[in-house]
C-alpha cells in the first residue's frame, strides 16, 4: 500500500509504499473520537501486535491515510475496518501536526448504550468506555497506557 508523503504545508510530495517510509517523511493520519450523548469518550485499546504504540489506548479509529484517499475517505475506511461503524457523518475537527504527520481530527455523537461495534482484532484489542473525568484520571495515573498528546486531543 502507497501513502503520501507530504511537505510542511501538506502538500503532496510524492507516494511510497507504507512499510519504506522513512521516521523523517512527514505522512497523513487521521482520527475519530467518539462520544455518547452524554459525553462519555469511546477509547479503543491499539492490538499489542502494532508497529506504533502497540497496546496503547488511543481514539476510537485511526489511520494511516493511502495513496488516492481524502482524509475524510481515510477514517471512513478506517472505522469500518477497525470498529465496524459504516454509514457515519463524523464532523470535521482540527488537523494537527505532529513530528511524523499531520493528523486530522473528526468527531462523531453517538446514542448512550451503543455498544455493537465489530472489532477488528489485529488493529484493535478492544474498545471502552470512559467518562470524561475518568479518563482525564487515568491518563494522569498511567500516562504510559495511552498515545502520545491524547490530552491535547480529548
Amino acid at each position: 500500500m502507497k501513502i503520501p508523503i507530504v511537505d510542511d504545508e501538506d502538500n503532496i510530495i510524492y507516494h511510497v509504499e507504507r512499510s519504506e517510509k522513512k521516521d523523517e517523511e512527514v505522512c497523513r493520519t487521521a482520527g475519530l473520537w467518539v462520544t455518547d450523548t452524554e459525553g462519555n469518550i469511546l477509547l479503543a485499546q491499539r492490538s499489542f501486535n502494532k508497529k506504533y504504540y502497540p497496546g496503547m489506548w488511543g481514539p476510537a479509529a485511526a489511520g494511516v491515510i493511502e495513496e488516492g484517499e481524502t482524509y475524510k475517505d481515510g477514517i471512513m475506511r478506517e472505522t469500518k475496518e477497525e470498529i465496524g461503524l459504516i454509514n457515519i457523518n463524523p464532523t470535521i475537527g482540527e488537523k494537527i501536526k505532529f513530528p511524523d504527520c499531520f493528523s486530522q481530527q473528526f468527531f462523531l455523537t453517538i446514542p448512550v448504550g451503543f455498544n455493537d461495534f465489530v472489532i477488528q482484532e489485529e488493529e484493535v484489542k478492544q474498545v471502552k468506555w470512559f467518562s470524561r473525568e475518568d479518563l482525564k484520571k487515568e491518563i494522569n495515573n498511567n500516562p504510559d497506557i495511552f498515545i502520545k498528546f491524547i490530552s491535547e486531543l480529548i
